[in-house]
Parts: C-alpha cells; sequence; structure tokens
C-alpha cells in the first residue's frame, strides 16, 4: 500500500497538468514532429545544447509556439498572451515578466526566433523556457519535466483519460485505478521501480540531479564537485568500484577516471577550451553558500595547476580538492566534553581508563557506562538505549564526505543491544571492525574511521606512516573490541584540555581529596551552578590555585589565565571575553574564587 500511495502522489505529479512555462510549450511538441521532420539524433544533441541552428529543430520549435498562440505566422511575440498563460498554474507567477522580457526577442525570421543558441551560456535551466527551441522542450528541468516524458506512451497503456487528467488538475485528489496504473507505468518505464515494486533510488536521484536547478544543497567545494559527478556517471562510464578505490586511496588502473574527471571540471565551468582554468568562476562557485569561504582562494591557487594534458589537469584537480577539505573537527573531539562529567556516573576512574588504553580489562563494566553516558549526553542515544539516528548523521555531518558510506555505517553500527551500555561499546566496536570498508573524512586527509578515532591519541607509541603519508597503527591491534578513542575521549583532563574548563578540571581528584567535597555536591553545583557550601569553595579556590591563576591575597592572574586558556582552545578569541567577566575579585579569596567557578558554569555549560 505504501508503494501504491507513493506512486499515486507522483501519479499526480506526472499528469498532463500545466505548470512550469516549459510544459506549456511542450504539450504542443509531439504534433510538430511530423510536420518538422526534426530526427532523435538531432534532439539528443539539442538536450546537450548543440546544433541549435538545425532548420528542422527550429521549424518545431516555431510550430510548438505558434500553436500554443506564443508567436504568429510574421514571427512576432504574443507577450500578452504568454505572459497570461504562463502564469496560469504557475508556482512562480512573480518570474514570468522577467522570463518573457528575455526570451521574447524577434530575430531575422520567425524560426530564428524560436530559438536560442546557448552553446557559450550553457545556462544550467535554460533560462528561456519559451523560446529556445525544442531543446528547451526535451531539456529536463525537475523531476516532474523528466518523468512527464513516459505520461503520453503510459496514457493508452493505463487508460487514463483527459477527464480523469483535468479532475486531477483541478482537485489534486488520486482516487483512480487508472492513475495508479498510470504512475506506475511511467515509472517502470523510466527505470526507477522494479516488478517488485522496489524503489531504484540511485536512478532516479541520479537522473533527477543532473539537470535539476538544486541537485543538492552544495555546502563545500567536495560537495559541489560531488553533484557534477552524479551528473557524469553516464557520460565516463566509470564503476562505483573504481570510485569507490580512488577514495579509499587505492591504485585504480581506469582511463574512465580520467573522462570522469574531465566531465567534472567541464560541467562545473572550472576550465575553458584551451585547458586553463576559469580561477574567478572556480572562486565564485566554491564561496557561494561555504561556511569558510576564506580558504577558498588558497584551496583554488593550490589546486587549479595546469598539467601535461586536459585528463591530468582535471584529475589531479578532482584529486586535490578531495584531499585538502578543511580540517574537520573529529566527532569525538566534539564528544570529549561530556567525559569528566561521566567518569563520576560511570565509576570509571584514570587507573581504569589507562588501563583500557592498554588493552586491559575492556570488559569492565564501567567503561560500558562510560561509553553509554558519553553517547546519552551527545544525544546519541536515549536513556531507554535507542539510538538517535538523525542526530548521530548530522553531527557526522560535516565530517564525511561520503554521505550513503556515513549513512550505512550508521544503519549497520546503531543496533540497539540488550543494554544501553552493550549498545554504546557494540557500536565503537562496529565502527572499528567496519574500518576497511568505510571512508569518513575524520581525518584532515581523510582516514578511514577506525584510524580517525584512533588518531585522537596519536601520543601513543605505535603510530607509523604508511605509503600515502598517513598515520596508521603499526603495533596496535585492530580488532580489539572497544575502540581506541572510548579512552582518549575519557582523557579530556588530561593534556588534550580545550575549554577552561577542561583546563581545571585536571586538578579535580587533587582538590576533591585536598576539599573533601563529595560527588553529590559536585553534581549539584554543575546543575545549578552555584558554589555555595564551604567544601565547594575549597575545591573551587583550590581548582585555580594549582596553575597560578589567583594568588594567596586573591588576585586574579589575569594575563597568566588568558596565555594558558588560549592554548589548544578551539576559540582563543572568546577568552578573552570569559577572562574579562569572570576573573572578578571579592571580598575573600574563597568568594573570588567560588564565583569564577560558577561564571565559569554559566559560561561553558559543558
Amino acid at each position: 500500500m505504501k508503494v501504491l500511495l507513493c506512486l499515486v502522489v507522483i501519479g499526480l505529479v506526472v499528469a498532463a497538468y500545466a505548470e512550469t512555462p516549459l510544459e506549456k510549450v511542450r504539450k504542443h511538441s509531439d504534433s510538430c514532429r511530423s510536420q518538422s521532420g526534426v530526427s532523435d539524433d538531432v534532439l539528443a544533441r539539442a538536450r546537450k545544447g548543440e546544433n541549435l541552428d538545425d532548420p528542422k529543430l527550429k521549424e518545431n520549435s516555431f510550430c510548438a509556439l505558434k500553436k500554443g498562440g506564443f508567436i504568429d505566422t510574421s514571427g512576432d511575440f504574443q507577450v500578452k498572451t504568454m505572459k497570461t498563460k504562463f502564469k496560469q498554474n504557475y508556482d512562480h507567477p512573480e518570474k514570468v515578466d522577467d522570463l518573457v522580457a528575455k526570451c521574447a526577442v524577434k530575430k531575422d525570421t520567425p524560426q530564428d526566433s524560436s530559438s536560442v543558441n546557448n552553446n557559450k551560456s550553457k545556462m544550467k535551466l535554460l533560462l528561456c523556457l519559451v523560446v529556445v527551441s525544442l531543446a528547451a522542450l526535451a531539456w529536463a528541468e525537475t523531476p516532474r519535466d523528466i518523468l512527464r516524458k513516459y505520461h503520453n506512451i503510459c496514457k493508452s497503456e493505463s487508460g487514463i483519460s483527459e477527464d480523469r487528467i483535468d479532475k486531477i488538475r483541478k482537485t489534486k485528489k488520486v482516487d483512480n485505478l487508472e492513475v495508479q496504473r498510470q504512475a506506475l507505468c511511467i515509472l517502470t518505464k523510466g527505470g526507477y521501480i522494479d516488478s517488485n515494486g522496489d524503489f531504484q533510488v540511485k536512478a532516479m536521484k541520479t537522473q533527477f540531479k543532473e539537470n535539476s536547478e538544486d541537485p543538492e544543497y552544495a555546502e563545500t567545494p567536495q560537495q559541489k564537485l560531488r553533484q557534477y559527478s552524479d551528473a557524469c556517471l553516464s557520460v565516463s562510464g566509470v564503476s562505483q568500484e573504481s570510485l569507490r578505490k580512488v577514495r579509499n586511496r587505492e591504485h585504480v588502473d581506469d582511463p574512465k577516471l580520467w573522462e570522469h574527471a574531465v566531465c567534472i571540471v567541464q560541467k562545473g565551468e572550472f576550465i575553458d577550451s584551451n585547458g586553463d582554468f576559469l580561477v574567478d568562476n572556480i572562486k565564485t562557485k566554491f564561496k557561494q553558500d561555504y561556511d569558510h569561504p576564506e580558504k577558498v582562494d588558497d584551496l583554488v591557487a593550490k589546486c587549479a595547476v595546469k598539467k601535461d594534458t586536459l585528463q591530468n589537469t582535471c584529475f589531479e584537480f578532482v584529486k586535490c580538492i578531495h584531499r585538502n577539505r578543511s580540517k574537520a573537527q573529529s566527532p569525538l573531539v566534539k564528544l570529549r566534553k561530556y567525559s569528566d562529567p561521566c567518569k563520576s556516573e560511570s565509576g570509571a576512574t584514570e587507573e581504569i581508563l589507562h588501563k583500557a588504553g592498554n588493552y586491559e580489562h575492556l570488559n569492565d563494566p564501567k567503561l560500558g557506562k562510560h561509553a553509554f553516558c558519553i553517547l546519552r549526553k551527545a544525544g546519541f542515544i536515549d536513556t531507554n538505549g535507542d539510538f538517535q539516528v538523525e542526530t548521530m548523521k548530522t553531527t557526522l555531518k560535516d565530517n564525511s564526505d561520503n554521505p550513503e558510506e556515513r549513512d550505512r555505517l550508521i544503519a549497520k553500527c546503531a543496533v540497539k543491544k540488550n543494554s544501553p551500555e552493550t549498545s554504546s561499546t557494540k557500536l565503537y566496536e562496529c565502527f572499528d571492525d567496519n574500518h576497511s570498508s568505510t571512508h569518513l573524512s575524520f581525518l584532515p586527509e581523510g582516514g578511514r574511521a577506525a584510524e580517525a578515532f584512533q588518531s585522537l591519541f596519536s601520543h601513543i607509541d605505535g603510530y607509523g606512516v604508511d605509503g600515502c603519508g598517513r598515520k596508521v597503527l603499526t603495533t596496535i591491534n585492530r580488532k580489539m573490541k572497544l575502540l581506541h578513542s572510548l579512552v582518549v575521549v575519557s582523557l579530556v583532563a588530561a593534556a588534550w584540555a580545550e575549554t577552561p574548563r577542561g583546563k581545571l578540571n585536571k586538578y579535580h581528584t587533587i582538590c576533591k581529596n585536598e576539599s573533601g567535597v563529595s560527588e553529590d555536591l559536585l553534581n549539584s553545583a554543575r546543575k545549578f551552578k552555584k558554589v555555595e557550601d564551604p567544601k565547594l569553595q575549597k575545591h573551587a579556590l583550590c581548582l585555580l590555585v594549582q596553575d597560578g591563576y589567583i594568588d594567596s591575597s586573591g588576585d586574579f592572574q589575569v594575563e597568566t589565565m588568558k596565555t594558558k586558556f588560549k592554548e589548544g582552545s578551539d576559540n582563543p578569541e572568546d577568552v578573552d571575553k570569559f577572562v574579562d567577566k569572570c576573573a572578578v575579585k571579592k571580598d575573600t579569596s574563597l568568594a573570588s574564587s567560588s564565583k569564577f567557578i560558577e561564571c565559569l558554569l554559566e559560561y561553558y555549560p559543558s
């Protein structure tokens, strides 16, 4: 029933409801083909913007526009008629006036008026939908346009009537078996659904994106190249296996890869006919909708380098862009801030964590609790042990140059087990076991998932460098059943302190023993951000004294604080604001340190 429901909706979309200017002209084109004698070959070339001067193609365009009442026999456009008809049932009527003004320009002959040469402009969407000859009529603008070409073929098979189509157009209600048959026929003809009713999602995405105005929100330069890559698959004929190997930096001797790269660069209009890079165009496109436009100039300067052949130029450009993506922060770096709060909850001591780092006592239940706590605080899993898949995908979005692989990994690994703790540790294990087939760009230069997680503790002996210059483990057993990162994430209070809160936390155990404060009091302070109990105040003063942030007189050592807090900070510019706001002397040293910690908890809530 779900498939039928989807078919019904798509059947509504692809019915003869003429919505866009393109569709309004297209409905007259079929009857003109026999009159003009235009060939299928010419139409196919026209779809690519080629050979638009063909007389038969022009004649076909003129015929279609004339039948629609958009042009008269003298070649004069009927502007008022065009605007009126184009605005009817169109989602963007406000665009019609500009479109008509741009496109309805009389040429030397009626046939020339019906055709516009777009070889130079290569408009992504052929803005002049009305007058660009049958190239525009055949150009797939939207998924609806792509599917609609099967409409007339299927109409005779399904038996759908024009009255029924009219009703669909007016009411947008699909309640007839004929429409369901029509929809099924259309999707089958397009290869978008098989005999079992399973949608061929990849085929749909590839074809629907190819000529779409917005095939996919492309944020990074790498994502922008990817949208052209999908469209080039049918051109180059390169296999997914070859592409996968290239992404994993494996050697591939496949000439189609070079042709694929040429297609990508040409579709993006990044290079001219002489093989010279169009640097300004590249920069403009890469900076659009990119969070880090300031990085584009250096990236382009590094990658847009002409080689000895067009194929090598394009291949090296694409490879360089992908291998120089922005250094995405590892998800574990994002998770490490939850480690200290989780240590008190799980009972995982520094000793347990260090032993785990040496692969001792990996089945300690406290490690399971610790993993569960971290993932829960990150929003990856709820209290019932159910994984929050969408949250995981969103968090990992910036760290993946292959969304399909990311989603596949999450689907495989985020599986609920008999307890939340087991589910959490098994997630890490699954990531580790699947590192060889997973390509998530956790590492600056794009390593596999396990290597990425392992990269967090490069200070541990056993790291080496492979032939590609990547860090790899040489003496550590990859099959250990607790991902190495679990240990490192837990050591936020050690040398990888990111925030001022993290730097102070490394003295937590020392000061806890000195002040005699209980975990209940500490948890209460974290929750309510109040440091009023005498033991809490003593604990706060101890934390600040350890690194020389406050002296015996209760005076804050502001410059010392700023210097040390900025070291290793992701936001050093924020440190000055924090210190200036929070380092305010009170009546006593205890009061000063207590208020500072309260301010710290407000400023850095986790």
